[in-house]
């Protein structure tokens, strides 16, 4: 008897199941149209979320799978065709959606290949000639780091070389310099998910990173720079130069922040007192921003 009622209930479902499946379907699918039309005029502002969502999705996959990466890019690809297959609003932001994070996967792959450079390969120790790129100060002077294009053709075409202790004079955007060092690969994260920083030197197109065995000595002095770029970074140098110079201690380390945004020099101590206080949002906007305002207050 038991069983008998158990195959009618089941063959009554059967019946009568898919029908009342589709209209709850229906029913959720029209609730979350008329939720999209209400949310429309704000839509747009998912767009770059969309696109955002593609870029971190490049970086979580392990690409060494390409059957993965095949299944990523066809799944994105399948909701953008759902979109096309149905329809309203929900159509198009299916449409929309899927598309960007297929273009943000695209953004990634062509951002990293288009920074691709070599990487030193294994330990390197001999006499480093070339010419600095960049300089920065860190750790509120502790630390003085500053990019060499190397003369040899056997180095990455940028190597990072980090000296304990302040500045080096000469050192700057376009000197020449000769020192003897040691350079390793950049470093991968020392946990698992911890920080990466080979991730971070690849986008930064430093082939590798490494520290002085003696003085830095500057060969020629820092020449006219040649680029947009180039002639920038070493107004900022200057700047923070200058700045600190006029204004020594603590003080000059923030003036000069607020004019170039270069951070680094900053004491530690000085920069948690600016954190306790709440002004810390200075330093985060500084530079250009700082600038502009006290230039037009100084003006006005």
């Amino acid at each position: 008897m038991a069983g008998s009622m158990a195959l009618g209930a089941l063959q009554t479902w059967l019946a009568a199941g898919p029908a009342v499946l589709r209209a709850r379907a229906n029913e959720s699918a029209a609730k979350v149209e008329a939720w999209l039309a209400a949310e429309r005029h704000q839509l747009p502002l998912l767009l770059p979320v969309a696109l955002g969502s593609g870029i971190a999705l490049w970086f979580m996959l392990p690409w060494a799978a390409d059957r993965i990466v095949a299944a990523t890019l066809a799944a994105a690809v399948a909701v953008a065709a759902s979109g096309l297959a149905a329809r309203g609003i929900g159509a198009r932001v299916l449409l929309a959606g899927g598309l960007l994070v297929v273009a943000g996967l695209g953004v990634a792959e062509w951002r990293t290949r288009a920074v691709a450079a070599p990487v030193l390969a294994d330990r390197w120790t001999g006499t480093l000639t070339g010419t600095v790129a960049s300089v920065e100060v860190t750790r509120g002077g502790e630390r003085f780091r500053f990019v060499v294009q190397p003369d040899d053709a056997a180095l990455p075409p940028q190597v990072r070389v980090s000296a304990k202790g302040a500045a080096i004079a000469g050192v700057l955007p376009g000197a020449r310099i000769a020192v003897k060092a040691a350079l390793n690969p950049p470093a991968g994260p020392s946990v698992p998910g911890g920080y990466d920083f080979a991730r971070k030197a690849w986008f930064a197109e430093i082939g590798a990173t490494g520290y002085p065995l003696g003085e830095v000595a500057v060969t020629r002095a820092a020449s006219r720079p040649r680029g947009m770029l180039a002639w920038l970074a070493a107004a900022r140098a200057r700047l923070d130069v200058r700045l600190t110079a006029a204004v020594p201690g603590p003080a000059g380390t923030i003036a000069a922040a607020f004019v170039t945004g270069n951070q680094g020099p900053i004491p530690p101590d000085t920069a948690q007192a600016m954190r306790d206080s709440g002004l810390a949002h200075l330093l985060s906007i500084s530079g250009l921003h700082i600038a502009i305002v006290v230039g037009g207050t100084m003006w006005g």
